[in-house]
């Protein structure tokens, strides 16, 4: 009867995904008619904060009724115990892609013309890719320190900080992958590599982002000797050189300033007292406000540290420069700034509006 249970088990678990699928897409659609209301900035944070938050449920949830299944009945999973948790962090990918695409896919049924968004179908896909092999990351991880777990609370703090620094070296790879990227031709090469030296800037190398010309970013990706800069083929083909080389001296700031570090670190750290709850090592009445406080003062010194990027950057080109070159990215990319910004506080970056306010004041006392 075991293979019979285990094929139960497993519709089962194709049913709960479907049904999941369904209910993200009603969540997203549902979001994508009020985000009509919203600026742009806000509009795709937000979706951002649906896609990847409908994504983690479903990928925790197929976590743990794999793992839990695989402990009930062993056929479910047939093999020893690293196979079966290797098998759920490959269902917890796969879920999370396929849930959190189906919440993408409600959010631009109801809103097409998001910002970022060239092509629906190209961006679902993008997606789906980045969300399932990002999942499928984490839990394969989460598989490999699981020892550290049951070693108890200091070793599991020690496998995390390196997890943590490991994941941020090898950031340009999982950028790459992630994400569809190429060489650049020899014409964008030497444009790039002219900027780059314009402001004295290093690279171990350079990756274009194929995501049309709808998405416009610039970003420097990885540890300092080990850095990549990754640039969309619209920021290349909308941006003129002055606009590109302003970004790349804030890009510059931020990762001089190790911005990527502090932004994921209350993650971490809330996942440190996460675990420590779950195994039953702190309340949940202590743990809880705990890890909110983490967060959300993790994300404002993230915050803090961003306008001090900024204002870095303004002191090697120019207040009302990088300004000015904030908002020819933001028009070129759809961005409406006129509206007066709102709280951010499960945000990592402030709103760019209010960044161009401060430069702009900045550049006014002097």
């Amino acid at each position: 009867m075991s293979p019979l249970i285990a094929l139960a088990l497993w519709i089962g678990l194709l049913v709960a995904v479907v049904v999941g699928s369904a209910i993200a897409a009603v969540v997203g659609y549902l979001f994508g008619r009020l985000s009509r209301r919203r600026r742009d900035e806000t509009a795709t944070r937000w979706t951002n904060v649906v896609t990847v938050g409908s994504a983690t449920i479903a990928a925790i949830s197929s976590w743990i009724v794999v793992d839990a299944a695989s402990s009930v009945e062993p056929a479910f999973v047939p093999g020893p115990e690293i196979g079966s948790n290797l098998v759920a962090a490959i269902v917890a990918g796969v879920v999370a892609g396929i849930v959190g695409t189906a919440a993408l896919s409600g959010i631009l049924r109801a809103r097409p013309d998001l910002p970022h968004v060239d092509d629906p179908a190209a961006t679902r896909r993008q997606y789906a890719r980045y969300l399932t092999v990002l999942f499928l990351g984490v839990f394969a991880l989460v598989t490999l320190i699981t020892p550290a777990i049951r070693a108890g609370p200091g070793a599991l703090v020690v496998a995390l900080a390196v997890l943590f620094v490991c994941l941020w070296a090898l950031a340009p790879l999982i950028s790459s992958v992630t994400s569809r990227t190429r060489r650049p031709t020899k014409r964008e090469r030497d444009r790039l590599e002219e900027l780059l030296a314009s402001v004295d800037t290093g690279v171990r190398g350079v990756r274009i982002v194929d995501s049309g010309d709808g998405r416009l970013s610039l970003e420097l990706s990885g540890a300092p000797r080990g850095r990549y800069l990754f640039v969309s083929e619209g920021a290349l083909s909308n941006l003129e050189d002055g606009t590109l080389r302003a970004m790349l001296v804030a890009r510059r700031e931020q990762a001089a300033r190790f911005e990527r570090l502090v932004a994921v670190a209350p993650i971490f750290a809330a996942l440190v007292v996460v675990i420590g709850m779950v195994l039953g090592d702190l309340s949940i009445v202590v743990g809880g406000p705990v890890a909110v406080v983490v967060v959300l003062g993790g994300f404002a010194l993230a915050r803090r540290l961003r306008y001090r990027s900024d204002a870095r950057a303004a002191q090697r080109i120019g207040a009302d420069e990088l300004a000015d070159a904030f908002e020819r990215a933001a028009e070129a990319a759809g961005f409406d700034l006129a509206e007066t910004p709102g709280r951010n506080w499960l945000a990592t970056n402030p709103p760019l509006q209010t960044r161009i306010d401060r430069l702009r004041a900045e550049n006014d006392r002097k």
